[in-house]
Protein backbone atom coordinates (compact mmCIF):
# COMPACT_ATOMS: atom_id res chain seq x y z
CA UNK A 1 0.00 0.00 0.00
CA UNK A 2 1.38 3.35 -1.09
CA UNK A 3 0.17 5.01 2.13
CA UNK A 4 2.50 2.92 4.28
CA UNK A 5 5.71 3.73 2.44
CA UNK A 6 4.80 7.41 2.04
CA UNK A 7 3.93 7.74 5.73
CA UNK A 8 7.05 5.85 6.85
CA UNK A 9 9.34 7.78 4.51
CA UNK A 10 8.08 11.24 5.45
CA UNK A 11 8.11 10.57 9.18
CA UNK A 12 11.59 9.03 8.96
CA UNK A 13 12.87 12.24 7.41
CA UNK A 14 11.15 14.33 10.08
CA UNK A 15 12.40 12.11 12.89
CA UNK A 16 15.95 12.52 11.63
CA UNK A 17 15.60 16.31 11.71
CA UNK A 18 15.41 16.42 15.52
CA UNK A 19 13.65 13.68 17.55
CA UNK A 20 16.56 11.36 16.72
CA UNK A 21 18.87 13.69 18.68
CA UNK A 22 16.73 13.93 21.83
CA UNK A 23 19.16 12.03 24.13
CA UNK A 24 22.07 14.11 22.81
CA UNK A 25 20.23 17.40 23.31
CA UNK A 26 19.21 16.39 26.84
CA UNK A 27 22.83 15.53 27.59
CA UNK A 28 23.95 18.91 26.25
CA UNK A 29 21.49 20.53 28.68
CA UNK A 30 23.30 18.75 31.55
CA UNK A 31 20.70 16.07 32.18
CA UNK A 32 22.24 12.87 33.58
CA UNK A 33 21.52 9.23 32.72
CA UNK A 34 19.11 8.98 35.64
CA UNK A 35 17.08 11.90 34.25
CA UNK A 36 17.25 10.40 30.75
CA UNK A 37 15.77 7.21 32.22
CA UNK A 38 12.93 9.19 33.80
CA UNK A 39 12.37 10.97 30.47
CA UNK A 40 11.99 7.59 28.73
CA UNK A 41 9.59 6.35 31.45
CA UNK A 42 7.46 9.48 31.06
CA UNK A 43 7.48 9.05 27.28
CA UNK A 44 6.07 5.57 27.81
CA UNK A 45 3.39 7.05 30.06
CA UNK A 46 2.56 9.67 27.41
CA UNK A 47 2.19 6.87 24.84
CA UNK A 48 -0.20 4.95 27.12
CA UNK A 49 -2.31 8.04 27.85
CA UNK A 50 -2.60 8.85 24.13
CA UNK A 51 -3.37 5.32 22.97
CA UNK A 52 -7.17 5.44 23.74
CA UNK A 53 -7.48 8.57 21.55
CA UNK A 54 -5.65 6.88 18.66
CA UNK A 55 -7.80 3.79 19.09
CA UNK A 56 -11.03 5.79 19.00
CA UNK A 57 -9.98 7.65 15.85
CA UNK A 58 -8.94 4.40 14.16
CA UNK A 59 -12.24 2.71 15.07
CA UNK A 60 -14.07 5.48 13.21
CA UNK A 61 -11.64 5.37 10.25
CA UNK A 62 -10.52 8.94 10.95
CA UNK A 63 -7.23 8.50 9.14
CA UNK A 64 -7.19 12.13 8.04
CA UNK A 65 -7.18 13.21 11.69
CA UNK A 66 -4.66 10.51 12.66
CA UNK A 67 -2.17 11.61 10.02
CA UNK A 68 -2.69 15.29 10.83
CA UNK A 69 -2.14 14.63 14.55
CA UNK A 70 1.07 12.70 13.87
CA UNK A 71 2.59 15.67 12.01
CA UNK A 72 1.22 18.27 14.42
CA UNK A 73 2.63 16.45 17.45
CA UNK A 74 5.99 16.18 15.70
CA UNK A 75 6.06 19.95 15.17
CA UNK A 76 5.08 20.60 18.81
CA UNK A 77 7.75 18.15 19.98
CA UNK A 78 10.48 19.89 17.99
CA UNK A 79 9.40 23.28 19.35
CA UNK A 80 9.38 21.89 22.89
CA UNK A 81 12.84 20.38 22.58
CA UNK A 82 14.35 23.54 21.12
CA UNK A 83 12.77 26.25 23.24
CA UNK A 84 10.78 25.03 26.23
CA UNK A 85 13.86 24.70 28.51
CA UNK A 86 14.76 28.34 27.78
CA UNK A 87 11.44 29.77 28.96
CA UNK A 88 11.59 31.53 32.33
CA UNK A 89 8.23 30.07 33.36
CA UNK A 90 9.42 26.50 32.77
CA UNK A 91 11.57 24.85 35.41
CA UNK A 92 14.02 22.14 34.39
CA UNK A 93 11.84 19.36 35.81
CA UNK A 94 8.61 20.74 34.30
CA UNK A 95 10.28 21.00 30.88
CA UNK A 96 11.51 17.42 31.06
CA UNK A 97 8.08 16.10 32.04
CA UNK A 98 6.14 18.06 29.42
CA UNK A 99 8.50 17.27 26.53
CA UNK A 100 8.54 13.59 27.52
CA UNK A 101 4.73 13.37 27.51
CA UNK A 102 4.58 15.11 24.11
CA UNK A 103 7.24 12.71 22.85
CA UNK A 104 5.13 9.75 23.99
CA UNK A 105 2.01 11.14 22.32
CA UNK A 106 3.90 11.67 19.05
CA UNK A 107 5.38 8.17 19.15
CA UNK A 108 1.92 6.71 19.79
CA UNK A 109 0.44 8.27 16.64
CA UNK A 110 3.59 7.43 14.65
CA UNK A 111 4.16 3.81 15.66
CA UNK A 112 0.52 2.70 15.91
CA UNK A 113 -0.29 4.17 12.50
CA UNK A 114 2.81 2.74 10.90
CA UNK A 115 2.25 -0.77 12.30
CA UNK A 116 -1.40 -0.74 11.26
CA UNK A 117 -0.50 0.33 7.73
CA UNK A 118 2.18 -2.36 7.52
CA UNK A 119 -0.30 -5.11 8.40
CA UNK A 120 -2.39 -4.00 5.43
CA UNK A 121 0.44 -4.46 2.96
CA UNK A 122 -0.08 -7.35 0.52
CA UNK A 123 1.88 -10.12 2.25
CA UNK A 124 1.20 -12.93 -0.16
CA UNK A 125 1.28 -13.78 -3.81
CA UNK A 126 -2.05 -14.81 -5.36
CA UNK A 127 -3.63 -14.89 -1.92
CA UNK A 128 -1.56 -17.91 -0.91
CA UNK A 129 -0.33 -17.77 2.66
CA UNK A 130 2.55 -20.05 1.80
CA UNK A 131 4.12 -17.21 -0.16
CA UNK A 132 4.52 -14.85 2.76
CA UNK A 133 6.68 -11.81 1.96
CA UNK A 134 6.71 -10.02 5.31
CA UNK A 135 10.50 -10.26 5.63
CA UNK A 136 11.05 -8.67 2.23
CA UNK A 137 8.41 -6.01 2.95
CA UNK A 138 9.98 -5.15 6.29
CA UNK A 139 13.43 -5.16 4.69
CA UNK A 140 12.21 -2.63 2.11
CA UNK A 141 10.76 -0.57 4.94
CA UNK A 142 14.05 -0.63 6.87
CA UNK A 143 15.94 0.52 3.79
CA UNK A 144 13.50 3.44 3.35
CA UNK A 145 13.90 4.37 7.02
CA UNK A 146 17.69 4.02 6.91
CA UNK A 147 18.10 6.33 3.94
CA UNK A 148 15.61 9.09 4.79
CA UNK A 149 16.27 9.05 8.53
CA UNK A 150 19.94 9.62 7.83
CA UNK A 151 19.22 12.38 5.31
CA UNK A 152 17.33 14.11 8.11
CA UNK A 153 20.19 13.43 10.54
CA UNK A 154 22.76 14.96 8.19
CA UNK A 155 20.66 18.11 7.69
CA UNK A 156 19.89 18.39 11.40
CA UNK A 157 23.51 17.78 12.47
CA UNK A 158 24.68 20.62 10.22
CA UNK A 159 21.97 23.07 11.34
CA UNK A 160 22.44 22.26 15.06
CA UNK A 161 26.21 22.57 14.69
CA UNK A 162 25.72 26.01 13.16
CA UNK A 163 23.17 27.10 15.77
CA UNK A 164 20.41 27.45 13.16
CA UNK A 165 17.55 26.08 15.26
CA UNK A 166 14.95 28.44 13.75
CA UNK A 167 15.74 27.20 10.24
CA UNK A 168 15.47 23.63 11.51
CA UNK A 169 12.05 24.34 12.98
CA UNK A 170 10.87 26.09 9.81
CA UNK A 171 12.07 23.14 7.74
CA UNK A 172 10.13 20.77 10.01
CA UNK A 173 6.92 22.74 9.46
CA UNK A 174 7.50 22.93 5.71
CA UNK A 175 8.10 19.18 5.33
CA UNK A 176 5.07 18.41 7.53
CA UNK A 177 2.80 20.55 5.33
CA UNK A 178 4.26 18.99 2.18
CA UNK A 179 3.78 15.53 3.69
CA UNK A 180 0.12 16.25 4.38
CA UNK A 181 -0.39 17.33 0.75
CA UNK A 182 1.40 14.21 -0.56
CA UNK A 183 -0.61 11.88 1.69
CA UNK A 184 -4.07 13.31 0.94
CA UNK A 185 -4.85 10.91 -1.97
CA UNK A 186 -3.60 7.95 0.07
CA UNK A 187 -5.77 9.01 3.02
CA UNK A 188 -8.92 8.91 0.85
CA UNK A 189 -8.04 5.41 -0.37
CA UNK A 190 -7.18 4.25 3.14
CA UNK A 191 -10.47 5.49 4.59
CA UNK A 192 -12.40 3.68 1.86
CA UNK A 193 -10.58 0.42 2.65
CA UNK A 194 -11.18 0.89 6.38
CA UNK A 195 -14.90 1.45 5.85
CA UNK A 196 -15.07 -1.68 3.67
CA UNK A 197 -13.34 -3.64 6.44
CA UNK A 198 -15.89 -2.32 8.93
CA UNK A 199 -18.82 -3.36 6.73
CA UNK A 200 -17.27 -6.78 6.14
CA UNK A 201 -16.65 -7.52 9.81
CA UNK A 202 -19.20 -8.83 12.25
CA UNK A 203 -20.77 -6.51 14.78
CA UNK A 204 -19.20 -8.37 17.70
CA UNK A 205 -15.46 -8.97 17.39
CA UNK A 206 -14.03 -11.88 19.32
CA UNK A 207 -11.35 -10.70 21.72
CA UNK A 208 -7.93 -12.25 21.33
CA UNK A 209 -5.69 -13.30 24.19
CA UNK A 210 -1.94 -13.69 24.30
CA UNK A 211 -0.10 -16.49 26.03
CA UNK A 212 2.27 -15.67 28.89
CA UNK A 213 5.52 -16.12 26.91
CA UNK A 214 4.31 -13.69 24.22
CA UNK A 215 3.19 -11.15 26.82
CA UNK A 216 6.61 -11.41 28.48
CA UNK A 217 8.41 -10.74 25.19
CA UNK A 218 6.18 -7.75 24.36
CA UNK A 219 6.81 -6.34 27.86
CA UNK A 220 10.56 -6.72 27.25
CA UNK A 221 10.74 -5.38 23.70
CA UNK A 222 10.03 -1.71 24.40
CA UNK A 223 12.84 -1.65 26.96
CA UNK A 224 15.40 -2.78 24.40
CA UNK A 225 14.10 -0.39 21.74
CA UNK A 226 14.76 2.57 24.03
CA UNK A 227 18.13 1.22 25.17
CA UNK A 228 19.06 1.16 21.48
CA UNK A 229 17.63 4.51 20.43
CA UNK A 230 18.52 6.55 23.54
CA UNK A 231 21.32 4.97 25.57
CA UNK A 232 23.32 3.52 22.68
CA UNK A 233 22.93 6.69 20.63
CA UNK A 234 24.26 8.71 23.56
CA UNK A 235 27.17 6.27 23.80
CA UNK A 236 27.95 6.88 20.12
CA UNK A 237 27.81 10.64 20.77
CA UNK A 238 30.41 10.28 23.52
CA UNK A 239 32.50 8.04 21.24
CA UNK A 240 32.29 10.82 18.62
CA UNK A 241 33.89 13.20 21.18
CA UNK A 242 30.54 14.91 21.84
CA UNK A 243 30.48 16.41 18.35
CA UNK A 244 27.01 16.39 16.75
CA UNK A 245 28.38 16.64 13.21
CA UNK A 246 30.84 13.80 13.80
CA UNK A 247 28.01 11.72 15.28
CA UNK A 248 25.90 12.37 12.18
CA UNK A 249 28.73 11.32 9.88
CA UNK A 250 29.35 8.18 11.97
CA UNK A 251 25.69 7.17 11.86
CA UNK A 252 25.42 7.85 8.12
CA UNK A 253 28.58 5.82 7.44
CA UNK A 254 27.14 2.89 9.35
CA UNK A 255 23.87 3.25 7.46
CA UNK A 256 25.53 3.14 4.04
CA UNK A 257 27.25 -0.14 4.91
CA UNK A 258 24.13 -1.62 6.51
CA UNK A 259 21.95 -0.66 3.54
CA UNK A 260 24.19 -2.69 1.24
CA UNK A 261 24.02 -5.70 3.56
CA UNK A 262 20.24 -5.46 3.92
CA UNK A 263 19.72 -5.20 0.20
CA UNK A 264 21.30 -8.64 -0.08
CA UNK A 265 19.53 -10.05 2.98
CA UNK A 266 15.94 -8.82 2.71
CA UNK A 267 14.98 -10.94 -0.32
CA UNK A 268 16.37 -14.11 1.27
CA UNK A 269 14.96 -13.92 4.79
CA UNK A 270 11.54 -15.33 3.76
CA UNK A 271 13.16 -18.46 2.27
CA UNK A 272 15.22 -19.37 5.36
CA UNK A 273 14.06 -21.59 8.26
CA UNK A 274 12.20 -18.98 10.30
CA UNK A 275 12.65 -20.46 13.77
CA UNK A 276 16.36 -21.16 13.30
CA UNK A 277 16.86 -17.70 11.82
CA UNK A 278 15.19 -16.05 14.81
CA UNK A 279 17.22 -18.09 17.28
CA UNK A 280 20.47 -17.09 15.55
CA UNK A 281 19.31 -13.45 15.55
CA UNK A 282 18.73 -13.63 19.33
CA UNK A 283 22.24 -15.00 19.92
CA UNK A 284 23.74 -12.28 17.75
CA UNK A 285 21.70 -9.60 19.51
CA UNK A 286 22.86 -10.78 22.93
CA UNK A 287 26.46 -10.71 21.66
CA UNK A 288 25.94 -7.12 20.46
CA UNK A 289 25.15 -6.02 24.03
CA UNK A 290 28.30 -7.71 25.32
CA UNK A 291 30.27 -5.79 22.68
CA UNK A 292 28.63 -2.57 23.84
CA UNK A 293 29.71 -3.33 27.41
CA UNK A 294 33.31 -3.73 26.24
CA UNK A 295 33.30 -0.57 24.09
CA UNK A 296 31.96 1.77 26.79
CA UNK A 297 34.60 0.81 29.37
CA UNK A 298 36.48 3.92 28.24
CA UNK A 299 34.60 5.89 25.60
CA UNK A 300 37.24 8.64 25.54
CA UNK A 301 39.98 6.31 24.28
CA UNK A 302 38.17 4.64 21.38
CA UNK A 303 40.09 4.83 18.11
CA UNK A 304 39.64 3.74 14.50
CA UNK A 305 40.30 0.09 15.30
CA UNK A 306 37.06 -0.04 17.27
CA UNK A 307 34.82 1.06 14.41
CA UNK A 308 34.47 -2.45 12.89
CA UNK A 309 33.00 -3.49 16.27
CA UNK A 310 30.50 -0.62 16.08
CA UNK A 311 29.52 -1.76 12.57
CA UNK A 312 29.10 -5.33 13.83
CA UNK A 313 26.89 -4.11 16.69
CA UNK A 314 24.77 -2.13 14.21
CA UNK A 315 24.40 -5.13 11.89
CA UNK A 316 23.53 -7.62 14.65
CA UNK A 317 20.95 -5.18 16.03
CA UNK A 318 19.36 -4.46 12.65
CA UNK A 319 19.34 -8.14 11.73
CA UNK A 320 17.59 -8.98 14.98
CA UNK A 321 15.01 -6.23 14.40
CA UNK A 322 14.35 -7.52 10.88
CA UNK A 323 13.92 -11.09 12.15
CA UNK A 324 11.80 -10.12 15.17
CA UNK A 325 9.48 -7.84 13.20
CA UNK A 326 9.07 -10.45 10.45
CA UNK A 327 7.95 -12.86 13.15
CA UNK A 328 5.67 -10.28 14.76
CA UNK A 329 3.90 -9.39 11.52
CA UNK A 330 3.73 -13.02 10.36
CA UNK A 331 1.86 -13.74 13.57
CA UNK A 332 -0.48 -10.79 13.05
CA UNK A 333 -1.39 -12.13 9.60
CA UNK A 334 -3.26 -15.04 11.16
CA UNK A 335 -5.98 -12.36 11.55
CA UNK A 336 -5.62 -11.18 7.95
CA UNK A 337 -9.38 -11.49 7.32
CA UNK A 338 -10.24 -9.96 10.70
CA UNK A 339 -8.89 -6.39 10.70
CA UNK A 340 -10.37 -5.59 14.14
CA UNK A 341 -8.40 -8.44 15.66
CA UNK A 342 -5.21 -7.23 13.98
CA UNK A 343 -5.72 -3.91 15.77
CA UNK A 344 -6.31 -5.76 19.04
CA UNK A 345 -3.02 -7.59 18.55
CA UNK A 346 -1.16 -4.34 17.89
CA UNK A 347 -2.77 -2.70 20.92
CA UNK A 348 -1.76 -5.62 23.15
CA UNK A 349 1.83 -5.21 21.93
CA UNK A 350 1.85 -1.46 22.55
CA UNK A 351 0.29 -1.52 26.01
CA UNK A 352 2.63 -4.27 27.22
CA UNK A 353 5.74 -2.64 25.69
CA UNK A 354 4.95 0.80 27.07
CA UNK A 355 4.22 -0.49 30.58
CA UNK A 356 7.53 -2.33 30.40
CA UNK A 357 9.20 0.98 29.51
CA UNK A 358 7.48 2.89 32.34
CA UNK A 359 8.36 0.32 35.01
CA UNK A 360 11.90 -0.56 33.90
CA UNK A 361 13.19 2.95 33.23
CA UNK A 362 11.59 4.34 36.40
CA UNK A 363 13.47 1.74 38.44
CA UNK A 364 16.65 2.27 36.44
CA UNK A 365 16.39 6.03 36.95
CA UNK A 366 16.12 5.55 40.71
CA UNK A 367 19.14 3.21 40.76
CA UNK A 368 21.24 5.62 38.69
CA UNK A 369 20.09 8.50 40.92
CA UNK A 370 21.04 6.86 44.21
CA UNK A 371 24.19 5.02 43.12
CA UNK A 372 26.32 7.65 41.43
CA UNK A 373 29.36 6.51 39.46
CA UNK A 374 31.30 7.42 36.33
CA UNK A 375 29.44 7.60 33.04
CA UNK A 376 31.48 4.67 31.65
CA UNK A 377 30.54 2.37 34.52
CA UNK A 378 26.88 3.43 34.35
CA UNK A 379 26.69 2.50 30.68
CA UNK A 380 28.69 -0.65 31.38
CA UNK A 381 26.38 -2.10 33.99
CA UNK A 382 23.24 -1.15 32.04
CA UNK A 383 24.52 -2.95 28.92
CA UNK A 384 25.94 -5.82 30.95
CA UNK A 385 22.56 -6.48 32.57
CA UNK A 386 20.80 -6.17 29.21
CA UNK A 387 22.89 -8.87 27.50
CA UNK A 388 21.53 -11.96 29.31
CA UNK A 389 17.97 -10.57 29.28
CA UNK A 390 18.04 -10.75 25.46
CA UNK A 391 17.57 -14.51 25.66
CA UNK A 392 14.08 -14.01 27.07
CA UNK A 393 13.17 -13.28 23.44
CA UNK A 394 13.53 -17.04 23.03
CA UNK A 395 9.96 -17.36 24.34
CA UNK A 396 8.90 -15.90 20.99
CA UNK A 397 10.93 -18.48 19.05
CA UNK A 398 8.29 -21.19 19.39
CA UNK A 399 6.39 -22.32 16.27
CA UNK A 400 3.13 -20.39 16.14
CA UNK A 401 1.54 -20.66 12.74
CA UNK A 402 1.23 -22.66 9.53
CA UNK A 403 1.08 -19.47 7.48
CA UNK A 404 4.82 -19.16 6.80
CA UNK A 405 6.53 -20.68 3.84
CA UNK A 406 9.10 -22.52 5.93
CA UNK A 407 8.84 -25.19 8.58
CA UNK A 408 8.96 -23.39 11.90
CA UNK A 409 10.08 -26.58 13.59
CA UNK A 410 13.39 -26.32 11.75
Amino acid sequence: MKAFFQFAALHSLLMGLLPFFIPVLLWQQDYQLSELSFFIALSGLGFILTLPLWQKLEQHSRWSTIFAMSFLLEIVLVAGILWLPTLIIATSSASLILVALINGAYLCFYWMSQRTLFTRLPSTDSGNYSDNKSGNNYGNFQLVVMVLLKVGILISAFLLDQGLELILFTLTIGISLLAWWILKPAIVSLQEVSLQDERGSSASVKKITLDKPTRSVFFLDGIFLYLESYFWLLSLYLIAQQDVMQLGILVIGLTALLAALFWLLKTRIDTLPANLLFQLAIIGYGFSWLLRTILVNDVNNIDGSDYPLILLIAFLTSFFRLSFNKRFFDYSHQYIDKPRQVIQYLLHKSYLSQWGIVIFFSLQGLLLWFFSSTIDSQFGWVYGLAAPCVFLYGFYAQPFSHFNKVDHHA
